[in-house]
């Protein structure tokens, strides 16, 4: 049953917990408008779970998207600098031919378009620097409008990773602050199972990453297996010399429904020697004859 050249340590009354547990905020402030899940739902993720009111959010966006497009507007427009740049040259080039006759053009003449000349340029770089404004509000408002569809999508709740709802803190009508839990999901498919083993007898360094098969007796007298490995272990010893010990191990799903539950006590028996590590274990069920 378990291989040969591996010996198994056998370990009663081993608690059953939750690895991975969420607690779901909203992200903004308003009200609760939709809950999409029920109570011990499982839930995919990604899955949408609720929705706060989205009204004013939506006008939001749509006053941010017509903003973007009137600065477009109005950065698409280059008809000022092009006319500054076309008083200039006409400018440069009168100054130009005043010069080309200078004996016939008094000195004042020459003084005043020099000056003229001057001006355009101050003009042109006016010009450029409005567009180069109206270019920079375009990007402006551009982030405003990410700003807006982000809050939008903000009220949208999603699961961030599969699971089962196991709380549900907020009903649909009810005001939430940004930051206060909605639900809670717990994962799963994956538990772990905790045992306080004595440091003087098992080397914990050398259980890290050595199969695990975990047995759980039904009312029915059945026993179901599950599978997995030993994870971790944690870095401190106790007064009385134990040392906690980690193992994950993967649930069995049967119509829906999981077998394996966290608060239950189970049987972990743990591989030593031989081929004792295991990569990729799997769980399964077992007739009612227990393990011998």
């Amino acid at each position: 049953l378990y291989g040969q050249g591996t010996s198994w340590v056998t370990f009663q009354k081993c608690p059953v917990m939750v690895e991975h547990r969420v607690e779901i905020p909203a992200q903004e402030r308003g009200f609760l408008k939709t809950l999409t899940v029920e109570l011990n739902q499982s839930v995919a993720a990604g899955q949408l779970l609720a929705e706060l009111d989205t009204d004013l959010a939506e006008l939001e966006l749509q006053m941010a998207q017509l903003e973007r497009t009137r600065a477009e507007e109005l950065a698409r427009d280059e008809s000022n600098v092009k006319y500054q740049q076309v008083a200039l040259q006409k400018v440069e080039e009168e100054l130009a031919s005043h010069r080309s006759i200078s004996n016939s053009v008094s000195d004042s003449e020459i003084r005043r378009l020099t000056l003229g000349v001057e001006q355009a340029k101050l003009e042109l770089v006016r010009a450029t620097h409005v567009h180069s404004r109206a270019l920079s509000e375009v990007k402006l408002k551009s982030v405003a409008v990410e700003v807006a569809q982000l809050r939008l999508t903000r009220r949208r709740i999603v699961a961030p990773r599969s699971g089962v709802v196991t709380a549900i803190k907020i009903h649909p009508g009810q005001s939430v602050e940004a930051g206060q839990t909605i639900l809670e999901i717990e994962d799963l498919e994956q538990l772990v199972i905790d045992r306080l083993v004595p440091s003087a007898q098992v080397n914990v360094v050398e259980l890290v990453g050595c199969e695990v098969r975990v047995d759980l007796e039904q009312a029915d007298g059945a026993m179901l297996r599950f599978a997995g490995q030993v994870t971790s272990y944690d870095p401190h010893v106790s007064s009385s010399g134990l040392v906690r010990v980690h193992a994950r191990v993967k649930n069995i799903q049967q119509d829906g429904h999981w077998l394996l539950l966290p608060g239950r006590e189970v049987t972990m028996h743990v591989a030593q020697g031989g081929n004792s590590r295991s990569d990729q274990a799997k769980a399964s069920i077992l007739p009612d004859s227990k393990i011998r």
